[in-house]
């Protein structure tokens, strides 16, 4: 068996399963390490991590697909606009309103 290599941290539970779960559709078999015990130590004062390891072998690829999405989520991050029909705030990609369900248009 391979030896695992950390490739993800964070203190948020939820970030770090999304990211593993970026890494399992990429075709990597990643695995997910002290996420119970972050969730629950997490909610009181002291964080603890949850990481996201994968095996040595696919750890280049890994970091290349997380580098990779930190770029893609830097690029399409936009300032809130607001809806021409209730003027409720909004941010680029969503196709309905929140607040008044008006389809919204870029």
């Amino acid at each position: 068996m391979s030896n695992l290599v950390e490739v993800f941290r964070s203190e948020s539970t939820l970030e770090a399963q999304m990211k593993a779960q970026v890494l399992e559709q990429c075709g990597l078999n990643p695995a997910l390490f002290d996420e119970n015990l972050a969730s629950v130590i997490g909610m009181g004062t002291h964080a603890v991590p949850c990481r996201v390891l994968v095996p040595e072998t696919q750890s280049a690829k890994a970091m290349e697909i997380l580098q990779s999405l930190e770029v893609e989520t830097e690029n399409t991050i936009a300032e809130p606009t607001n809806c021409p029909a209730c003027n409720a705030e909004w941010e680029k990609g969503f196709t309905v309103c929140w607040s008044c369900q008006r389809p919204l248009e870029e």
